[in-house]
């Protein structure tokens, strides 16, 4: 069986087995396994925080950036910001 309908055979969310066992069951990443947008994980501050200053600032350093979080009392470093 092909991995697109391997992939066509998971539930979401799971009845019975989580995304998690069936994934495992048939073999595939979960990260193969688009989850529906009610499902996503939640993003913290900061991440949030970076996205809105991406928006505003598209072409901005990764200094001011951290500049930018550290001003609103996120206490991060610019590895974070990077990543």
């Amino acid at each position: 069986m092909s991995v697109p309908e391997r992939r066509a055979m998971v539930e979401r969310p799971g009845e019975t087995l989580s995304v998690r066992r069936q994934c495992a069951l048939l073999n595939l990443a979960r990260s193969g396994v688009i989850v529906r947008a009610g499902h996503r994980r939640r993003r913290s501050g900061h991440e949030r925080r970076i996205d809105e200053l991406l928006l505003k600032w598209p072409f901005t350093a990764r200094g001011r950036m951290v500049f930018e979080l550290n001003q609103a009392g996120h206490g991060i470093n610019r590895k974070r910001v990077q990543g």
